[in-house]
């Protein structure tokens, strides 16, 4: 097995590459909250008929703006 050396600038490599992966995941997980409460907020400008006419009722919200929604 080889032997690994480091160099000095290697371990700030690994904690920029952490930094960015973090901050991928960050909005990653942003970009899905506003789309969760952009659908949310469209449901929730629905009036009952139109949410009849569809079969949903104001319970299953959380389920279709989540993905989650089964029939």
């Amino acid at each position: 097995m080889a032997a690994v050396t480091l160099t000095p600038a290697q371990p700030f490599a690994s904690l920029a590459t952490r930094g960015r992966n973090f901050l991928s995941r960050f909005a990653a997980r942003q970009e899905s909250r506003a789309r969760y409460y952009a659908v949310l907020n469209d449901l929730r400008r629905l009036n009952d008929r139109e949410l009849d006419d569809m079969g949903i009722s104001r319970g299953d919200f959380d389920a279709i703006a989540s993905g989650r929604f089964t029939r």
